[in-house]
């Protein structure tokens, strides 16, 4: 459950479709696709498709290795996809360019 009394998309696994009320009642704001990407799980998943493993991308952006891998779960999830291997798939379709340089900064 998200903070603000939202579902974070994870309160009921593989239905987190936006304005469907998850199993609290409360509507799912999450949804999927690359879109629905925070700005850290955007970082995170360009570092999946740079090759990091999770204690690398915690050492890049000063995270601990749970934290990266909760990031990582989220994309999964929020990519619908099983492995890194396919988060850099994705990667590959959204390049850097595309986004904006603070979402890539990783100092």
């Amino acid at each position: 459950m998200a903070t603000n009394g939202t579902c974070d998309g994870f309160d009921r696994p593989g239905d987190a479709s936006p304005g469907r009320p998850c199993r609290n009642g409360h509507p799912c704001q999450t949804g999927h696709g690359w879109a629905a990407l925070t700005p850290t799980e955007v970082k995170v998943a360009y570092l999946v498709g740079e090759g990091l493993s999770n204690p690398d991308i915690g050492k890049r952006l000063f995270l601990s290795r749970y934290t990266v891998q909760v990031h990582v779960s989220k994309i999964l999830a929020k990519l619908q996809v099983r492995s890194r291997v396919e988060v850099v798939g994705e990667v590959a379709r959204h390049p850097a360019e595309s986004q904006p340089p603070a979402t890539l900064s990783t100092a």
